[in-house]
């Protein structure tokens, strides 16, 4: 048997934190939709601008399946619609949401982090009454079909799991979007909308993942 080994090696101490700063620069998720951190002072007038906190919740945005919702949600969404952001994380897509004109947003997460660090960007964000962040899962205490618009950013074994939930809680003609799906598991996923009497609108891809923009 091989021996482990461990190398120790003295690193210059640096202030983590500036540094971190120093790596989270403005993205640019589409031409129209901008993300920057709370200590940017950066101004995009023509844009929409959100800002992020990082913290120990998922959704800086510069993963590809956040930015994928997000490009989904400025193509989907339309004034005065009521929409649950499942698995909410950092409330990025609840945030853009409310940006789009909708008339209310329920957030959605089970980790308190998650609830913690959504409910500073809302703060950060002035957002004011538009968005709601509850723990929990989708289907505590929400009334059947009480949303035009769901959005999952979870992954495929989540998304399988909690999809009758989710269903249940879209009006007829509803609009799902479902991302976090690896390339590789996109028809196997598209089979599984298609025998749940979903119609399949579109599928996004970015790099190894995909979104699925679906009816009801």
């Amino acid at each position: 048997m091989g021996e482990n080994r461990v190398d120790l090696r003295k690193i210059k101490d640096k202030n983590w934190i500036e540094e971190s700063k120093r790596n989270f620069e403005p993205i640019f998720v589409t031409d129209e939709i901008v993300i920057i951190p709370n200590w940017d002072d950066s101004s995009f007038p023509e844009k929409i601008v959100i800002r992020i906190k990082p913290g120990m919740a998922f959704g800086t945005g510069a993963h590809a399946t956040t930015q994928l919702c997000m490009r989904a949600l400025k193509r989907f969404v339309k004034p005065g619609d009521k929409i649950v952001d499942v698995g909410c994380g950092s409330g990025i897509l609840s945030i853009l949401s409310s940006k789009l004109g909708v008339s209310f947003v329920l957030g959605m997460d089970i980790d308190q982090d998650a609830i913690e660090n959504a409910s500073e960007n809302l703060t950060l964000n002035q957002i004011g009454n538009l968005v709601e962040i509850r723990q929990g899962t989708v289907s505590a205490n929400i009334p059947p079909e009480s949303f035009n618009l769901v959005v999952a950013n979870l992954n495929k074994r989540e998304i399988l799991e909690s999809f009758e939930k989710i269903k249940m809680q879209i009006k007829d003609e509803g609009v799902l979007i479902f991302s976090g799906i690896l390339r590789e598991e996109e028809n196997e996923v598209k089979d599984f909308f298609q025998k749940k009497s979903l119609k399949v609108v579109e599928i996004i891809r970015q790099d190894d993942w995909v979104c699925f923009v679906c009816k009801k």
